[in-house]
Parts: C-alpha cells; sequence; structure tokens
C-alpha cells in the first residue's frame, strides 16, 4: 500500500504541527510505504527509513514572484484575502498531483486543507486517490465561508476526528455519515525534560495562544476582588493577546512569551497544573495544551468547551473544569492538595498511544477499503 501524507494549505497555520505530520508519517508507515510532502528542505527532521520526504519549495517559488511580495497584498483589504498564502497551496495542489499520478498512491492523508483552492482541484484530486482529511477541530466549519465550503466538499473526504464526541457531533452538525468519520486520537507529546533551576516557576501556568482575554480577565478581577493567589502563596502566569497585569503572585502578559521550545516545556513541568481559560467557542477542537500537559503528568484545569468537557467525563480527576469564581478556585485549592491520580493518567496515555493509533488506523483502512 501506497500512502501520501501533506497538507494543502500554505505553512503558516501548520508550522505547529511539524511534529505531528512526522508522527503520524511515522505509523503510517508501520502499515504502508510513506511519502511525506515537504514544504521547504529541513522543514521536517528525517528519523525513519521508512518515509521518503519529498519536497516541494511552494514558499521559495512564491518567494521569487515579484507580485507576489507586493507591499500592497500585505495592507488592508488585500491582506485579508490571503493571495500570496493561495497561491502557495496552488503550488502544493499541482505537485500533489503530478507525484500522485505518477506514484498512484492509494489515499492521500491531509493535516491542513485550504478550502478555496480545494475547489479549484477538487476533480483532480478526487480522481487520483481516496482523500483522508485530518480534522484538528470537529466545529471549525460552522460559519461563514468556510462552512458554505464544507457543506458542497465534506462528501468528498473519509474524516478524521481526534476527540471522540466529534464523531457524533460531525455527523449530527454536518450531516456526514457516521460511517466515514474515524476517531483517532492525537498522540502524545513526548519531551525529555531536564530541571533548569535558573527557570522562574510558577505553580499554576496558562500561556496557551487560545487563551480567551475575557477569561483572563475574570481571573484578574477574582484576583483583585479575593487576593486568593497572594492569600495561598500561589504563583500564577498567564498569556493574553493585549492584557498586562503583574504583582508578586500573578502574572498576565500580552502577545508571545518568546520562549525558546525547551523553555516552554519547563513552564509546564516545574508547574503543579496547567490552566486552560479558553473561549468556549474552543469547542471539540484536539489541544496542543493538554496533550503537551497529560504527556508530563500535569493536570488541567479549564473553562467548559467541548473538548475539556468531554475528558472530565472520562478523567475527573486530572481534567477539571470551572465556570465561576468558586469553582475555579477550589479547583486549584484541591490541586494544591491532592496527590496526582495515577490510574488516570495512564489510562488518558493508552489511550492516545502508538498502539492505540496504529489499531484505528488500520480499522480506517480495513473498514474503507472494503468499501470500494
Amino acid at each position: 500500500m501506497d500512502v501520501l501524507y501533506c497538507n494543502l494549505i500554505s505553512n503558516g497555520p501548520v508550522s505547529g504541527h511539524k511534529q505531528f505530520d512526522y508522527r503520524w508519517s511515522e505509523i503510517l508507515g508501520q502499515l504502508a510505504r510513506v511519502s511525506l510532502l515537504s514544504y521547504e528542505k529541513g522543514w521536517y527532521e528525517k528519523k525513519a527509513d521508512q518515509i521518503e520526504i519529498i519536497e516541494c519549495n511552494s514558499k521559495s517559488k512564491a518567494d521569487k514572484d515579484k507580485l507576489l511580495n507586493l507591499g500592497v497584498l500585505k495592507k488592508g483589504f488585500l491582506r485579508k484575502l490571503q493571495i500570496r498564502e493561495h497561491v502557495e497551496t496552488i503550488f502544493i495542489c499541482k505537485k500533489v498531483l503530478s507525484i500522485a499520478k505518477a506514484q498512484k498512491y492509494d489515499y492521500i492523508f491531509i493535516g491542513g486543507m485550504d478550502f478555496i483552492v480545494y475547489l479549484l482541484f477538487r476533480k483532480r484530486l478526487k480522481r487520483v486517490s481516496n482523500l483522508v482529511l485530518i480534522n484538528h477541530s470537529a466545529t471549525a466549519y460552522q460559519r461563514g465561508m468556510v462552512k458554505r465550503i464544507f457543506s458542497l466538499v465534506k462528501e468528498d473526504f473519509i474524516h478524521v476526528v481526534m476527540e471522540g464526541d466529534g464523531v457524533k457531533f460531525f455527523s449530527k452538525e454536518y450531516g456526514i455519515d457516521s460511517s466515514k468519520i474515524f476517531h483517532i486520537p492525537h498522540m502524545l507529546n513526548s519531551y525529555d525534560w531536564k530541571y533548569n533551576d535558573k527557570n522562574i516557576k510558577y505553580d499554576f501556568v496558562g500561556i496557551s495562544n487560545s487563551n480567551s482575554d475575557d477569561e483572563v480577565r475574570k481571573i484578574i478581577e477574582w484576583e483583585n476582588e479575593d487576593r486568593f493567589f497572594e492569600k495561598n502563596g500561589i504563583k500564577a502566569i498567564f498569556r493574553s493577546s493585549e492584557i498586562d497585569y503583574e504583582t508578586k503572585f500573578l502574572k498576565v502578559f500580552s502577545g508571545r512569551l518568546g520562549l525558546s521550545y525547551d523553555d516552554y516545556y519547563s513552564y509546564i513541568c516545574d508547574s503543579r497544573a496547567v490552566i486552560m481559560p479558553f473561549p468556549e467557542e474552543f469547542g471539540y477542537r484536539s489541544s496542543g495544551t493538554l496533550m503537551d500537559s497529560m504527556s508530563q503528568n500535569k493536570p488541567v484545569l479549564g473553562t467548559r468547551f467541548g473538548t475539556l468537557l468531554q475528558y472530565n467525563r472520562q478523567f475527573p480527576n486530572i481534567c477539571k473544569v470551572y465556570s465561576d469564581k468558586q469553582e475555579f478556585k477550589s479547583s486549584i485549592i484541591e490541586l494544591m492538595e491532592t496527590d496526582r491520580n495515577k490510574d488516570e493518567f495512564v489510562a488518558f496515555k493508552y489511550e492516545h498511544s502508538d498502539e492505540v493509533i496504529l489499531k484505528k488506523i488500520t480499522t480506517l483502512l480495513c473498514d474503507t477499503m472494503k468499501r470500494e
């Protein structure tokens, strides 16, 4: 069996998925001959011999086009049109068609999608292979132009969702036959952490780019009202888009913290738990923050968005939710005073293990081959 793994979208939106894409390719490599489409040379660090990396060079091609790099395209309304990004995706789609016609892939797994450009290549891509779309968010297609386009093309794909509740949601919300939807969980984010005594230690960290400013603002208001962190000697740090705030026990910074990969993980590894003040609209989206935390045996506490509610049902001692100040405070005290629930971490890690993922991918391939 021959399989191609690629992203049909410019590299910007999926730059944080390099490890995910490569790990998927590695697991697929246990079942098939895998080609992995790389944006540029060195985009992926090759570790497995069974993976063939094919370079697309979409970005460098766009860099050479003077029209695509005009300053006017980076301003105002034209910037919102993302003309350069769409052209880069056109280069990618042409490359995929070229190699797919030569190689005759049985499946093309798609990790990220530019649906506008996909419409241009839809008929040709459907002819060359079975298309498997990996949906990082089951709730991503509910509004706007994406909703309209997805309703047109949804039957083109075998769908992968990474959250169990996403299967029922996908079927009910978008009207897709459940036999074309497969739950394959996000793999664990392994990291070999070594203690760094120069790192500033925080008991609770919430430094995800998915944080909601409104939710972070609530935490600041609660601290101003009760001095909860101060009275309990708890140090906490949060990321926000626009808010800057700092006391001895609570720090909120705006923008990105500018951490290296190692420093980011040291914040998580040195903490007691991770807080996820996400918007409820985050829905059934796979969360890298949650996976980073669980992989390092760190419990999480967050708002009541779909993904965390699902895990709260399954693992109530290590995945906690809050909706008001009292729940927030009581959950933090509980996490400060109780031991980790090792059984729940073991169960979570097994559910997201390579062994389980391999079995579920095997089921997808077997079930869809039977229908051909």
